[in-house]
């Protein structure tokens, strides 16, 4: 008892003495954030530019609208990347990455050169999706539908990975970033419990099967964007989310920026990924 009395006494006495500080926080100069994903899907490549703010700016938004930004690869093409809005660049013509070839980016802005580079990388495709009724009984599980995915996976370690999940063309943001690596999704197609009719059931190669914890709807469509991405973006990205999971609390990691792959100062990334997507009707 006295252990807790004294302990009491001293939160009460902390409690009491409030001393108000005023905080200073030094001014740095501004750094460019480059923010670009292109995909072997055919559409514009974009690139976002951005500088980065003072700590109690949280009045201004500064972009970059005068920035020379170009995308080659290891062909010989470049193609120069023209300013719309809002920090946006846009190439002329549709483009789509090609998988094997290195991809690299240079903005040059206030006399500083800045660039990136990635390779886009192998992936088999989306082989179908289903859908499944959850019942109830499943713990914390809520019941209801689900949608499954099957794919192909190679034989090859350290592939990641990166889901997006449309519902209705909207997108879903409820989990954040669904992230995964192929280390513990490898398995035989002759393990799982595949229709007889099949035609996939006699493939011999892996298969990355996932099921997605969103509940859909009966009528729903569902469109999965499955990517294979470099180890670096999985990287910046489970930073990243690492970062918006911050409660305020002593118990959070350290404020930190995630990793870049942008050599010159600048922050933010440049990821070149391999886009497969499947679509399906939730039904009963």
């Amino acid at each position: 008892m006295k252990r807790i009395v004294l302990i009491s006494a001293i939160i009460l006495g902390l409690g009491s003495c409030e001393t108000p500080i005023d905080l200073v926080v030094p001014n740095s100069e501004p750094i460019l954030i480059i923010e670009s994903v292109i995909t072997n899907d055919t559409v514009r490549w974009g690139v976002r530019l951005t500088l980065s703010q003072q700590y109690f700016d949280n009045d201004n938004y500064y972009v970059v609208p005068d920035a020379e930004v170009t995308i080659a690869d290891d062909m010989g093409n470049t193609d120069t990347l023209h300013y719309e809005l809002g920090g946006h660049y846009f190439t002329y013509d549709n483009k789509a990455c090609e998988v094997g070839h290195r991809y690299t980016l240079k903005v040059v802005h206030d006399g500083k050169t800045y660039t990136a580079s990635e390779v886009c990388k192998f992936q088999e495709p989306i082989d179908f999706l289903m859908t499944f009724e959850l019942p109830d009984g499943n713990g914390f599980i809520e019941p209801g539908f689900y949608v499954f995915e099957k794919a192909g996976e190679s034989e090859a370690k350290n592939d990641y990975y990166l889901w997006k999940i449309y519902r209705n063309d909207t997108f879903e943001e409820l989990f954040g970033y669904l992230l995964d690596t192929d280390e513990f999704r490898e398995t035989s197609f002759f393990n799982l419990n595949i229709d007889p009719d099949d035609p996939l059931k006699d493939r011999d190669k892996n298969i990355l099967p996932r099921p997605f914890p969103i509940n859909f709807d009966v009528g729903d469509t569902v469109r999965i964007e499955q990517y294979n991405i470099s180890q670096g973006y999985f990287d910046f990205l489970a930073e990243l989310e690492s970062q918006l999971d911050r409660s305020g609390t002593p118990f959070d990691a350290p404020p930190v920026n995630p990793r870049s792959n942008i050599e010159g100062g600048g922050f933010g990334y440049f990821s070149v990924l391999n886009l497969s997507k499947a679509t399906i009707v939730v039904s009963e």
